[in-house]
């Protein structure tokens, strides 16, 4: 059986213990220039095959989640000109 959300993508729910050293290693393989913002999600489901649900881990906002004190010290989000992205 396979997890179902709204979305339609077929990702289960990530955990803190998952997301941390996820993000990490997706920023570490992304190089300075980093990932979108607007693509994070879908690059996580697609590599780790779970979701991130910042209403899951308790932040309304993506951009809340990331700057938990889980996280702030692993990435920031800047404004590019390609638009917002995480480094």
């Amino acid at each position: 059986l396979q997890y179902s959300d709204a979305s339609g993508d077929g990702c289960a729910p990530v955990s803190w213990d998952a997301l941390v050293p996820g993000v990490l290693e997706l920023l570490t393989d992304a190089g300075p220039g980093g990932i979108g913002l607007a693509n994070l999600k879908h690059v996580f489901c697609t590599r780790f095959g779970k979701q991130i649900s910042e209403t899951a881990l308790g932040y309304a906002k993506l951009s809340e989640l990331l700057g938990d004190s889980r996280l702030r010290d692993l990435c920031e989000i800047r404004l590019q000109d390609s638009g917002y992205v995480v480094v």
